[in-house]
């Protein structure tokens, strides 16, 4: 019986065994073929990375004599799948390189434009542009114009430029089965020029948002990144948002269309209690700032400002704030414009009054990229407090930047 009863437990585990054996012969490879990230020699180099279906743009610090050997990629590709650069060829300031991507069962495979630009803020931005991200519009920028370093430009109208991000993707987390439009940020045929404008408008988190004392989200649009990279998105929202490009100028003032309606009651995320009677008003900025600075002090070692530096940071030089210029009409604008488009030019300032900022610019520094500038809108001036009024619309077009020829 003894016998029989070891050789009954020996067959099962021998059965046990192949079956096991079996199933690891039979998993089935990945048959997925993507670039899923992107890194270079000289990571501090890149500005931004957008992968898109069988394309890629890599935006990065303007490229030196040696460019090839900073960039120097690696492609992270889908779990056992291989990639080959099967071509690569330089266009004057961009570097392209062709590389294809093939699946872990080697039935599938992609080939991946990937496009190497140095980055470059556009004057102008008419937001006529608009991608669908998931369930939310990114704006970006069809075509792009390089200037040289002898002052000639080229012309790129192959590149598209997501040079601008908004909180879309935190307010995704509360926006179970909402469309576009219901975002905070989106676009809308209501514009001062062309075919589109940028829509922002405050929106209410519900009662998830509100249990996490966050029970509004300002529509906002900035020159910069959201990412919850690094953080974690639910606590620290403030820091995912990433302002700030690498700028080779020295920024004078910028130019801004704009249409506001104000909601009637202003929430405060301590208590979501209401405060009738008490206006909401519009943010509407620009920040210019020493980005080796900010990337030193920036606990996660990025170049850029977030939401809870943005004005406090000791890496910056010079502001544009509408709330804060000295035309007092501008000022009661940003309150509400009657549904008509206001036009503004709001100029830079000193941190510090007594010191002109363009004297704390080093010329070497700014060729090399090490300052920044971010753009911002909102609709809600302490949106990134939770505080502002639902329903509050601002609308915005055509922003011209200027800048020291």
């Amino acid at each position: 019986m003894k016998k029989q009863t070891r050789f009954f437990f020996l067959f099962c585990g021998l059965l046990l065994a192949f079956f096991m054996t079996s199933c690891i012969k039979d998993e089935k490879a990945n048959v997925e073929c993507d670039i899923e990230d992107i890194t270079v020699a000289q990571e501090d180099l890149i500005t931004y990375i957008k992968i898109d279906r069988n394309r890629a743009t890599v935006s990065m610090k303007r490229k030196s004599s040696n460019f090839e050997e900073e960039i120097n990629p690696t492609y992270i590709v889908s779990e056992g799948a291989t990639y080959t650069i099967e071509n690569q060829t330089d266009q004057d300031a961009v570097h392209i390189e062709y590389v294809k991507v093939t699946s872990e069962d080697k039935q599938y495979s992609k080939t991946y434009t990937v496009i190497y630009t140095p980055t470059e803020i556009p004057e102008y931005f008419g937001f006529e542009y608009w991608s669908l991200d998931g369930k939310y519009e990114k704006s970006y920028e069809h075509g792009m114009t390089i200037t040289n370093s002898d002052g000639t430009t080229e012309h790129y109208p192959e590149i598209d430029l997501y040079l601008w991000d908004s909180g879309n993707l935190g307010f995704s987390a509360v926006a179970s089965g909402k469309g576009a439009k219901d975002y905070p940020t989106f676009s809308t045929d209501d514009a001062h020029s062309g075919s589109k404008a940028a829509k922002l408008v405050t929106r209410k988190t519900g009662t998830l948002g509100a249990s996490l004392g966050k029970p509004i989200a300002a529509g906002n649009i900035f020159l910069g990144e959201f990412s919850g990279k690094g953080i974690n998105l639910m606590s620290e929202p403030l820091k995912a948002t990433r302002f700030g490009y690498p700028y080779d100028k020295i920024p004078t003032s910028f130019d801004v269309y704009f249409k506001y309606t104000p909601g009637t009651y202003a929430y405060t995320g301590e208590t979501f209690t209401t405060r009738e009677g008490t206006p909401d008003f519009c943010a509407i900025y620009a920040v210019f700032f020493d980005n080796v600075k900010a990337k030193a002090e920036n606990p996660l070692n990025i170049p850029t400002l977030d939401g809870s530096n943005v004005f406090t940071s000791s890496s910056i030089i010079a502001i544009a704030n509408l709330h804060t210029c000295d035309n007092a009409e501008y000022r009661q604008w940003e309150k509400g414009t009657d549904g008509e488009w206001k036009f503004v030019n709001i100029p830079f300032k000193s941190v510090d009054e007594n010191v002109d900022y363009r004297t704390l610019i080093d010329p070497e520094r700014l060729k090399k990229q090490e300052y920044s500038l971010t753009i911002v809108c909102c609709s809600s001036y302490y949106g990134d407090f939770f505080e502002g009024a639902i329903d509050s619309e601002l609308t915005v077009d055509d922003i011209t930047i200027h800048y020291e020829k």
